[in-house]
């Protein structure tokens, strides 16, 4: 994996089953504010459960919950990975 010079990586570079924490979310404020109340936050753990066919959409789970999100949105999910 490709890590940037502070650590991080975006959310569509983490490989299934493993999780991550994110640590930024790059978006509008209305998308941040709808991935908050779907538990995609700063500080959050966060675990991919799949991919689509050509991974054009991710399945994760934060908290319990299972959550769909576009690959573009993934892009501008900033997260560290971290063994759990």
């Amino acid at each position: 994996m490709t890590y940037g010079i502070d650590n991080s990586m975006n959310l569509a570079q983490v490989k299934k089953g493993e999780s991550a924490v994110i640590l930024r979310v790059d978006a509008e404020q209305s998308i941040r504010e709808r991935l908050r109340m779907l538990n995609v936050a700063p500080g959050m753990r966060i675990k991919v459960i799949r991919y689509s066919i050509f991974k054009s959409s991710i399945l994760l789970e934060s908290d319990g919950l299972r959550i769909g999100l576009r690959r573009e949105l993934a892009e501008k999910i900033s997260v560290m990975q971290r063994e759990f």
